[in-house]
C-alpha cells in the first residue's frame, strides 16, 4: 500500500483498534506504514 486511506478512515480505524489489544494495534501500524 503506497497510498494512505482517507484520513477520517484512519482516525476511525485507530479508535476501533485502540479497543483491541496493543498487539493488534502494532500490526495495524506495521501494515499502514509498510511501503
Amino acid at each position: 500500500m503506497n497510498h494512505l486511506p482517507h484520513r477520517g478512515f484512519i482516525y476511525g480505524f485507530e479508535r476501533a483498534t485502540i479497543r483491541h489489544t496493543s498487539h493488534a494495534q502494532m500490526c495495524i501500524l506495521k501494515l499502514t506504514l509498510a511501503p
